[in-house]
């Protein structure tokens, strides 16, 4: 479970998040960028203790290849790597806040798979929430 919740949920929110930072910057980048931004993203996760420090060094992450490899201005690669981080951070405190609320009520009906339905379902939750936010932001501003 916590392999799961850890690794590949964390792989997931990044590569969305790096998705919509390279769609914000207007650049394009091969599969292998991907692939090399979830390595470092693996390694983000491994190395440095979670808390703030965690999204300190994914939101350099992102600023490093705006400007290493997608070659894009240092103020907008700033801003739309605030701005990526914040959106992920935030739909994810909200469905998490929504699943603390509910989790006590459903645990009542749904013993044994309540931890398992609310591990899966809110982190699905709040990535389409995630998807959601940075579409609109791509969108229309």
């Amino acid at each position: 479970m916590d392999f799961f919740n850890c690794y590949v949920m964390g792989i997931v929110q990044m590569l969305t998040g790096f998705y919509f930072f390279m769609k914000f910057i207007q650049k394009r980048v091969r599969l292998s960028v991907y692939f090399l931004f979830m390595v470092s993203g693996i390694v983000v996760i491994r190395c440095i203790p979670g808390g703030i420090l965690e999204f300190l060094a994914y939101t350099l992450l992102l600023v490093a290849v705006g400007i290493f490899i997608g070659h894009a201005d240092w103020k907008a690669v700033l801003l739309y790597a605030a701005l990526t981080v914040e959106i992920m951070q935030f739909s994810y405190g909200i469905v998490n806040s929504l699943s603390s609320i509910l989790y006590p009520l459903a645990f009542l009906v749904f013993p044994k798979t309540v931890g398992f339905a609310f591990m899966i379902l809110g982190n699905m939750a709040s990535l389409l929430l995630a998807v959601f936010f940075c579409h609109m932001v791509w969108r229309y501003f």
